[in-house]
């Protein structure tokens, strides 16, 4: 379901240790994995206004007055094409939501490449009005144990968000990953903003011996990071903060526009 990775089993060169699964088959998370469109993240009270008319998606967020991360984890996607470095999945939505009415094809490419991942999305808006499109990706990452891993991005900007999740219009500059942060005791549910571009691969060191790296391109203006228990990490590249359909923080395509994003990930061995 929406588009998901859902895994990546990879075996170290310079090392003599077994296989080891990166983002693992059988996290039973919320959208593990998937797509986040039309929007990531929350949505106060799951409304927004485009084009002179207001919408209401459906509230889901665990309790909280807050739709959660789109409707696309929830969509089934065809296959495309299928080799052994490539895979190629699809959905074409037909605007048949009333509180999305934007037909579009999303469109993802899973390319296997030397040590790593390359993930290519293309969007294209079908209807024949604007729509608004912000988008995330929500991988867990397996780990030993959070306590033996460290994380580095660079400096960035903290959204800070109320008891409700969405944000209280305070940001703050922090370089707390500006190099190699343990995670060790560390609870994350946090968004924050890319500052500079060096600061769009994160790291995250799993032990002394290995690495992944998460690559973005420039659409992507936000890292959102999860940790739900002390085995796994979510590093969710998105191109919108929280609340970015009432915000505006999100990508208009005409009629006919086409969005073309990528991200990646890398295994470093040391």
């Amino acid at each position: 379901m929406g588009g998901s990775l859902n895994g990546w089993v990879y075996s170290p060169k310079s090392t003599k240790e077994s296989s080891i699964s990166l983002i693992a088959p059988n996290i039973n998370y919320p959208s593990k994995g998937s797509w986040l469109f039309p929007f990531p993240n929350r949505l106060a009270n799951g409304v927004y206004s485009f084009d002179g008319q207001k919408f209401h998606f459906p509230l889901n967020d665990q309790g909280r007055p807050n739709a959660l991360h789109g409707f696309l984890p929830e969509c089934s996607f065809e296959i495309v094409e299928s080799t052994d470095s490539k895979i190629s999945v699809q959905y074409a939505y037909l605007g048949d939501k009333a509180f999305y009415p934007f037909p579009f094809t999303f469109k993802v490419e899973y390319l296997i490449v030397d040590q790593g991942v390359d993930v290519n999305i293309v969007i294209c808006n079908d209807g024949e009005t604007s729509m608004p499109a912000a988008l995330g990706w929500h991988p867990y990452f397996s780990t030993e144990g959070l306590d033996t891993c460290s994380l580095e991005i660079g400096i960035l900007e903290h959204i800070q968000v109320n008891e409700l999740g969405v944000p209280s219009g305070e940001i703050q500059t922090t370089k707390d990953y500006s190099g190699p942060r343990s995670l060790a005791n560390r609870v994350l549910d946090d968004c924050f903003r890319v500052q500079n571009d060096e600061d769009r691969v994160i790291v995250l060191y799993l032990n002394d011996r290995i690495s992944i790296e998460v690559h973005q391109s420039e659409d992507f203006s936000h890292i959102q990071l999860y940790t739900p228990d002390r085995k796994s990490i979510a590093i969710e590249p998105m191109t919108s903060g929280i609340n970015s359909l009432q915000t505006g923080d999100y990508k208009v395509l005409s009629p006919g526009e086409t969005w073309q994003l990528y991200c990646g990930l890398k295994i470093k061995e040391y």
